[in-house]
């Protein structure tokens, strides 16, 4: 009896019920959404699970792939933002805040130029998110709480969302704070710049 080869992975195997079976690694987020390139369209309409980012880190027809903003919280929620590159040509890809779905915010064939590209495309909305950028000679004066407590649109309830100094928001000199809403299960992420903190 002839072998039967999954026309996704290349696998062969002996027997039809094998071959229906069998789990496939060429199967799902990315034969849907990353080849022969990115298709936001198809990815799903939030941050992508630890599993999915995995998928991509470990597809061989992936050429690289590095998150640049992520969900260090606990649960199943990983990639905001990362870059991907797939037969020679660099995509940035990023998780709306607001609406959810994904976009395209940088692309090129040099990895190091797009990753660029794509930090200052963030650095930029997170600026426009919270204000515009902080002011480097004023945050001497600026008191910033460890904690901070946000209404919750998801459950109408009140939140403590804790300090993250070692984001990739922070880096850049804005503050990120975290939390969950207990009731619904979802993160809850705010960014803020350290000139609201700042005392009069």
């Amino acid at each position: 009896m002839a072998d039967r080869t999954c026309d996704a992975c290349g696998e062969s195997f002996r027997t039809l019920s094998k071959l229906r079976l069998h789990d496939c690694p060429g199967q799902g987020l990315i034969d849907d959404a990353f080849l022969p390139e990115p298709q936001p369209d198809e990815i799903p309409n939030r941050i992508l699970e630890k599993d999915e980012f995995n998928e991509l880190k470990n597809d061989s027809r992936i050429d690289r792939v590095e998150k640049m903003l992520n969900m260090p919280l606990p649960g199943t929620q990983e990639a905001i933002s990362f870059v991907v590159q797939i037969d020679g040509h660099t995509y940035g890809l990023h998780c709306d805040h607001s609406t959810s779905e994904w976009d395209i915010v940088a692309e090129g064939s040099d990895w190091d130029k797009v990753k660029q590209s794509h930090s200052e495309w963030l650095s930029d909305d997170i600026g426009k998110v919270t204000g515009d950028s902080p002011d480097p000679e004023n945050l001497d004066g600026a008191e910033i709480p460890e904690e901070i407590t946000t209404d919750c649109n998801m459950c109408d309830g009140t939140h403590t969302l804790s300090a993250q100094p070692d984001s990739f928001t922070s880096a850049m000199g804005f503050l990120e704070y975290e939390g969950f809403c207990e009731e619904t299960g979802h993160p809850i992420i705010i960014t803020k710049n350290p000139d609201e903190f700042l005392t009069q």
